[in-house]
């Protein structure tokens, strides 16, 4: 199975504060790869630096083997990145121009048919689709910012705590979703939480105050009581 992203040696932060400190971390296509932390362990920043909305201090960060460094934002998504922040959606567009946004730089077909893809993964999606995102509840929001990050078919779907705002039974109903995509070959980096999305994950990173603390398989962390208690605050809804 070929390599799909590496991270190595990453250090970041903002002006003075350091937040990721020497990050190292891989996964090859098809994979799901979850990055469990809790609050203030530095998922986000994580991200936003693999997306390129935070510069990279040192290290390198490889999709596919191409360096992405100093690549800006739009040839990332390009080069096949989909990012679901914690927003996700433009509240003043509606549901069917958030899905065009998320779907830009496909043509005007592929659009149409990714489009309806979406509606038939996320039905009240269609329901509401001439609807301003910002008249969603939050769990709606939540299913709009996924399906807007998957519009563009990417090869890596990077999701920020997709978990959060939604019900127990909205989480899980996501997981089902995301489950069948990535039976179609799509990769995830999911940071969260949540340790539900163990269920959809292969392999497992948990970032703690910036730094990797455990890398391994989910059974491995699973079956090791001391590695687990590396989650801190991580609990499940």
């Amino acid at each position: 199975m070929a390599e799909l992203l590496r991270v190595n040696s990453l250090n970041t932060g903002y002006e003075d504060m350091q937040i990721l400190w020497d990050v190292h971390l891989w996964m090859n296509q098809g994979e799901c790869v979850l990055v469990l932390g809790s609050n203030g362990a530095g998922k986000t920043t994580l991200l936003k630096t693999l997306v390129g909305l935070v510069d990279a201090w040192s290290g390198e960060v490889e999709l596919a083997q191409q360096s992405l460094i100093k690549m800006s934002v739009d040839r990332r998504i390009h080069a096949g990145i989909g990012y679901l922040s914690e927003t996700g959606t433009i509240p003043s567009l509606t549901v069917e121009d958030n899905l065009r946004l998320g779907g830009f730089y496909l043509s005007r077909t592929e659009r149409e048919r990714r489009g309806n893809e979406m509606y038939e993964n996320f039905p009240i999606l269609r329901e509401k689709r001439k609807h301003l995102a910002d008249s969603l509840s939050g769990g709606q929001r939540k299913m709009l910012g996924a399906a807007k990050a998957l519009m563009s078919n990417p090869k890596l779907l990077i999701m920020d705590e997709p978990s959060a705002g939604l019900s127990p039974r909205l989480v899980t109903e996501l997981i089902e979703i995301l489950k069948g995509f990535h039976k179609q070959g799509l990769s995830l980096l999911i940071a969260e939480q949540n340790v539900k999305f163990l269920d959809i994950a292969e392999r497992v990173y948990v970032l703690d105050s910036g730094r990797i603390g455990f890398a391994g398989t989910v059974k491995e962390l699973q079956a090791d009581d001391a590695i687990r208690k590396a989650y801190f605050g991580v609990t499940g809804q």
